[in-house]
């Protein structure tokens, strides 16, 4: 091992500790303390026998409801993201998704509950302690993990120690895109360049973006054995397979991981997955969403709200509808082209708001504010949404969603350019069916469209919640658009 590298490895030794705890394991540790609280506060009252009613000889049947609800817990907390370090460290974001974890699991342990018909056979003083106190316990259990975990970011400990191996132009774009935050992420110990030495070991090449370069790529196994590293990033053209497959073939034999970044990669926006066709490796840089399970839990959704919204709110239509008529002629359902899922044309249904002889079937006069094709009536429906209510039929009918990117008319325009047109990736969001609000509105991108810019803000936002997708999202989503349509009026 050459005199550069030795001195560098001595001089991380100095800097602190090179041992890290991997944020896997942080989060396992989070969900066993999770666990042991929940069962705990399940258990301890049985083996006390609380106030003299549990009766020793049928403490056994406290098991199976403590197991099942524990893991009902986790699993949800689990799949709504509670896990994550970035979570973990902020006690008040994670408090809303932890109630209502809480509350999912309680609710679905009472329902198997009732329908086993076992319910009579428990304390209802131990349903209490374990209702209220495995809240208690998970939001007192979350605040103490919180400072643990802040404290090993803080020591670094956290962060995945990491170098990069390649060209220095295609290094200096990676550095480009990597943003470590706070030591949680990752640590980028150095540079190794792909360019030769001077003849005496030392690299060619000045520091990137303020990395030093410490070796070759031939000098890098001798410092991987000798300094603790989890991840290379392999940064070389796509187009010079023979030195990638030279480096990765070396690297390989090391216990580190081993990840390419090539130029047609740091640029590219969709999350990326590695699968299999056979013996033969892809990469997946799009993918279809909202399949499978997620397309028939989004629909359900869809139908459940659309559905129960359109019997609650059917005595309200039809004072709309009258008021519609007594206010000016025309017909009362406005019709207009919209895109739909997959670019198709829908017949998108409102209630009317504009004197009919002056409506825009295609969409290409924007509305603005104080608009004088606007009824009377048609100025309070828009202003608090209500027009929007007859697109509950075509959520219905399988054209939209309740939660989506908003249905454009066809002829719509950004600027004095039609939407479509004006904005690259204005296709990508027709990936999904669109919907009767979304991620963008409840963002304040709503009304007039009158610059390619917020034009593109827009888009944007639409294709964050198609990458981003749950139903914690549209849940989400839903809350503050009944926020935002009480605060805020449409015009």
């Amino acid at each position: 091992m050459n005199s550069t590298i030795k001195l560098y490895v001595r001089d991380l030794a100095k800097r602190g500790s090179t041992r890290s705890l991997s944020p896997d394991l942080a989060s396992g540790v989070v969900a066993i303390c999770d666990a042991a609280v929940l069962l705990l506060v399940a258990l301890v009252p049985v083996a006390l026998n609380v106030g003299g009613q549990l009766g020793q000889d049928r403490s056994t049947i406290y098991l199976p409801p403590s197991l099942m609800g524990t893991g009902l817990m986790i699993a949800i907390l689990l799949n709504v993201g509670l896990y994550r370090i970035d979570w973990v460290v902020d006690v008040y974001r994670q408090l809303p998704r932890l109630a209502t974890a809480w509350a999912a699991s309680v609710l679905t342990v009472l329902f198997f509950g009732f329908l086993l018909q076992v319910l009579d056979q428990y304390s209802r003083l131990w349903a209490l302690i374990w209702v209220f106190g495995s809240f208690a316990g998970l939001v007192g259990g979350r605040a103490a993990a919180c400072q643990l975990v802040r404290h090993w970011i803080a020591a670094g400990l956290l962060a995945r120690r990491a170098v990069i191996v390649g060209d220095p132009q295609e290094m200096r774009r990676l550095l480009d895109h990597l943003r470590p935050r706070d030591g949680q992420d990752f640590q980028i110990l150095g540079l190794f360049t792909t360019e030769p030495d001077t003849g005496q070991g030392q690299p060619q090449g000045k520091p990137v973006l303020g990395y030093p370069v410490i070796g070759t790529a031939e000098s890098l196994p001798d410092f991987l054995r000798t300094d603790r590293v989890d991840d290379v990033f392999v940064a070389l053209p796509w187009t010079d397979g023979e030195r990638i497959n030279s480096l990765i073939s070396r690297l390989r034999m090391l216990p580190v991981d081993v990840r390419l970044v090539s130029d047609a990669l740091v640029f590219c926006k969709p999350k990326l997955t590695a699968t299999r066709f056979g013996t033969v490796t892809v990469l997946e840089v799009a993918r279809r969403p909202l399949r499978d399970w997620d397309a028939l839990a989004k629909r359900a959704m869809d139908i459940g709200i659309a559905g129960t919204a359109l019997f609650i709110l059917a005595p309200l239509m039809a004072l709309i509808v009258l008021a519609i008529k007594l206010d000016s002629p025309g017909p009362v359902i406005f019709r207009q082209k919209r895109f739909g899922f997959n670019n198709s044309v829908i017949e998108a249904l409102k209630f009317r708001t504009m004197y009919h002889d002056r409506g825009d079937p295609s969409g290409a006069a924007r509305t603005v504010r104080q608009d004088p094709r606007v009824t009377r009536v048609g100025r309070f429906l828009r202003a608090s949404s209500l027009d929007e209510l007859p697109q509950l039929v075509n959520v219905l009918r399988g054209e939209m969603s309740v939660i989506g990117p908003r249905a454009h008319p066809i002829a719509m325009k950004a600027g004095d350019q039609l939407y479509h047109e004006a904005v690259a990736e204005y296709a990508a969001r027709h990936r999904v069916r669109p919907g009767l609000t979304g991620w963008a509105q409840v963002n304040g991108l709503r009304g007039e469209i009158d610059s390619i810019e917020k034009a593109n803000r827009r888009v944007e936002y639409d294709l964050y919640y198609i990458e981003n997708w749950s139903i914690w999202f549209d849940i989400r989503i839903l809350i503050r658009t009944l926020i935002t349509v009480l605060r805020h009026g449409a015009y």
